[in-house]
């Protein structure tokens, strides 16, 4: 009977311990308003990177390292978020894919280019203001939620 509990135990701490972030993260976890996690990069600086959730396109990855600049990191809604590294495997959780981001002003951004949010495209960029939007849910016409 110990031994099964001994067991339990160790398995709850080895699942448990699959949520943390790699020693490549620079800090812990942010679950941005969108339940997608971000996490803080060593490399390159001011970089962080949004984990992706199956199905996902360039609005839950922009809402999320919006919501990460302007909660966490104190950007202003002018300021922008970019693409530094296109979606792909993630630096920081092996088996899970990501993109990862820095905040940029206005100044040293990259001009925008449309709407599209392409998380393929480095230099890809948003407003925060503008991507924070993307964050909204919609609302239902028919009261179904």
């Amino acid at each position: 009977m110990r031994a099964a509990a001994l067991a339990a135990s160790l398995a709850i701490l080895a699942l448990s311990a699959c949520d943390t972030p790699s020693p490549a993260a620079g800090g812990s976890v942010y679950k941005a308003m969108n339940g997608r996690r971000v996490v803080p990069l060593r490399e390159p600086a001011g970089a962080f990177e949004v984990l992706a959730l199956p199905g996902d396109a360039g609005p839950q990855f922009f809402c999320a390292a919006a919501d990460y600049a302007y909660t966490m990191r104190g950007a202003r809604p002018v300021d922008r978020v970019v693409i530094v590294r296109s979606a792909g495997d993630s630096l920081t959780h092996p088996g899970t894919r990501g993109v990862a981001f820095r905040i940029m002003s206005r100044d040293e951004a990259p001009p925008l280019d449309g709407v599209y949010l392409n998380p393929r495209k480095q230099g890809e960029a948003a407003t925060i203001g503008h991507a924070r939007q993307l964050c909204r849910r919609p609302v239902s016409w028919f009261g179904d939620d």
